[in-house]
C-alpha cells in the first residue's frame, strides 16, 4: 500500500509497493561497490479508459538513486534514518568505476497527466529534482521494509542552474514542509552484478558476491551477458568470449 502527497494535493492510496534493487560494482574497481535504488510509480486510473489510452488519468513517479548500504547487508537498513543534508552528501561523494564523479544520491520525480482525448499526446506535467530528503526505514518484515520519504523537490529547469548557490545557501537544509511526502512499503527485488573473469560460468561467483556484499541468501532466475566491445573497424558492437568480464541480474523470489 502506498500513499503519496505532492504540492499539498493528497493521491489516492493504492495497494502498490515500492521497489528496491541494488547494483554491485565488480571486485576490482576503485569506488564503493554498493549502491541501491528505491523506486515507486503511483498512478491514479481512468474510470472508463478510451481506446487507445493508458488505463491511468495520472502518473507519479519517484525514485532515490545512489542509496550506499551500510555495511554489506541489505537488511541493515532496517530501523534507518538517512537524513540527506549537505554533510551527509559530502560524506557519500561518489566516484565511478572509471573515475568519474557521478551524483549523489537524489530524488527523481515525474508526474505526467494523460489527456482525456485518445489522439492528444500525453501531457508532461514536469520532472523535479532535489537531494534534500529524508527516508525512513521501518522494521523488516521478510523481504519488505516499510519506508517514509519526506522530500523537496523542485523543478528540473530550477535544478539545472546556470549560476551555482552560495556555500551558505547549499549547507542549510531546507525550512518548512516538504512538498513531496511518501510512506509505502519497499520490497527487495534483486540486483545486478558486474564480475571481473571468472570463468564460463559467473553465476557461482555471483551467487558468492551476492552473499558477501548485500546479505543476500535469496538467489533466483539469474540471467547473465559477456560484456561488450566494437569491432576494429568501430562499426559493431560485440560480446566479448565467455570466461571474460560478465553482468548477472538475479531476483529474490522464485516467480514473478
Amino acid at each position: 500500500m502506498s500513499w503519496v502527497q505532492f504540492h499539498g494535493e493528497t493521491w489516492p492510496v493504492t495497494p502498490d509497493d515500492a521497489l528496491l534493487e541494488f547494483y554491485v560494482q565488480a571486485p576490482d574497481v576503485g569506488c564503493p561497490r554498493v549502491q541501491g535504488r528505491l523506486d515507486l510509480t503511483q498512478t491514479v486510473k481512468a474510470p472508463e479508459p478510451l481506446p487507445g489510452q493508458p488505463d491511468c488519468e495520472r502518473l507519479l513517479s519517484v525514485e532515490i538513486n545512489g542509496l550506499p548500504l551500510p555495511g554489506r547487508d541489505w537488511r541493515e537498513l532496517a530501523g534507518r534514518e538517512i537524513r540527506a543534508d549537505a554533510a551527509w552528501q559530502a560524506a557519500h561523494e561518489f566516484i565511478g568505476p572509471y573515475g568519474h564523479s557521478h551524483n549523489t544520491a537524489k530524488v527523481d520525480l515525474n508526474h505526467i497527466v494523460f489527456p482525456a482525448h485518445a489522439k492528444t499526446p500525453p501531457d508532461d506535467g514536469g520532472r523535479y529534482l532535489g537531494h534534500d530528503f529524508i527516508l525512513r526505514f521501518g522494521p523488516r518484515d521478510g523481504l519488505f521494509l516499510p519506508c517514509e520519504i519526506d522530500a523537496w523537490v523542485i523543478p528540473e529547469k530550477e535544478y539545472y542552474r546556470t549560476q551555482p548557490e552560495t556555500p551558505a545557501a547549499v549547507a542549510k537544509f531546507p525550512d518548512g514542509p516538504p512538498n513531496l511526502r511518501v510512506i509505502t512499503r519497499a520490497q527487495f527485488i534483486g540486483a545486478t552484478l558486474d564480475l571481473a573473469r571468472c570463468g564460463v560460468d559467473p553465476l557461482p561467483t555471483a551467487r558468492q558476491q551476492a552473499r558477501e556484499q548485500l546479505g543476500c541468501e535469496e538467489f533466483f532466475r539469474p540471467t547473465y551477458h559477456w560484456w561488450l566491445r566494437s569491432n576494429p573497424e568501430h562499426n559493431k558492437i560485440l560480446p566479448m568470449p565467455p570466461a571474460w568480464r560478465s553482468t548477472v541480474h538475479f531476483f529474490t523470489t522464485e516467480t514473478e
